[in-house]
């Protein structure tokens, strides 16, 4: 009796393992493609779920219900791993998702930076792996915690300056007075900002060199962004005409010849002022706009 209830139950999970993946996975790929179709970022997860956790969840499944594995052997813990890996993967995609991606514009969602978002999903991935060690290998968390505590300070230590600038560029990148484009002048130094990762921000300067400021120090520095919150700036040029020469006919030159070069804005006008009275010229200075 206890055998043919044993193939019986083993029968019901065959079948049923045997009719719902394949629905499941056709039924998956419909609404991936028509996600997909109408540009929706949800369609990747879909797509998560389709090919890592239906398999091993059915994998799972197959073995404990049909080849009846023990639930404690190494084997099935192995898989059950697998899966907690799969479903944590997906859970941050879909965060990410719901979150980020489908943010709308001049939202808090849409200003996060990519940095504060990288550590949290760090800190979420730290989290997810000690709920698998607790619940699937039974593993003791206090003690882990107390060598992880004793780590994290020699760690800390010994990295303090890198993590003091992780720590300055996530108020930068939280705050955002600048963004990849962007030019800045940073003390003595002007450049345009190419890139901005966990420890410093790398400027290419006019003479075509790569400048790499750490945030640290980039956070103690007066930063002035030429490009926002307009991209428009002005720049000023001085300038030394003869005595021969009226003083009206020169600024009217230098108005005439900045409006008709090419890059130098008509609006805001361009504008000449007498600056000094010099033994052998008049110094005048033009100030001019320009986009970029």
């Amino acid at each position: 009796m206890n055998i043919n209830l044993w193939q019986s139950s083993t029968w019901v999970w065959a079948i049923a393992l045997v009719i719902l993946f394949p629905l499941l996975t056709i039924i998956l790929g419909e609404s991936i493609h028509r996600l997909r179709q109408r540009g929706k970022p949800i369609a990747s997860t879909l797509r998560l779920v389709r090919h890592l956790i239906v398999p091993v969840l059915v994998f799972l499944l197959f073995m404990q219900h049909v080849l009846a594995i023990a639930s404690d052997g190494r084997l099935i813990k192995t898989v059950q791993t697998l899966l907690w890996v799969c479903v944590i993967h997906a859970a941050l995609s879909l965060l990410n998702v719901v979150l980020f991606e489908e943010a709308e514009a001049d939202t808090w969602r849409s200003k996060v930076p990519k940095l504060l978002i990288d550590l949290s999903r760090l800190v979420l991935i730290l989290l997810g792996t000690a709920i698998v060690l607790a619940t699937v290998w039974n593993a003791d968390l206090a003690g882990l915690a107390t060598a992880l505590g004793v780590s994290s300070i020699v760690i800390g230590l010994a990295l303090q300056d890198t993590l003091g600038s992780v720590t300055s560029g996530i108020a930068l990148l939280f705050e955002q007075p600048f963004s990849v484009g962007d030019w800045l002048k940073v003390g003595d130094f002007v450049g345009q900002v190419i890139d901005i990762n966990w420890r410093a921000v790398r400027l290419q300067t006019l003479e075509r060199e790569m400048l790499v400021i750490p945030h640290k120090v980039i956070g103690g520095e007066i930063i002035r962004n030429f490009s926002q919150p307009l991209r428009i700036h002005a720049e000023r040029i001085k300038l030394g005409f003869s005595y021969n020469n009226p003083p009206n006919l020169a600024k009217q030159v230098l108005t005439a010849t900045a409006i008709g070069t090419q890059g130098i804005l008509s609006q805001p006008m361009p504008q000449v002022f007498t600056l000094a009275y010099d033994d052998s010229a008049i110094t005048y200075e033009v100030k001019f706009f320009i986009e970029d």
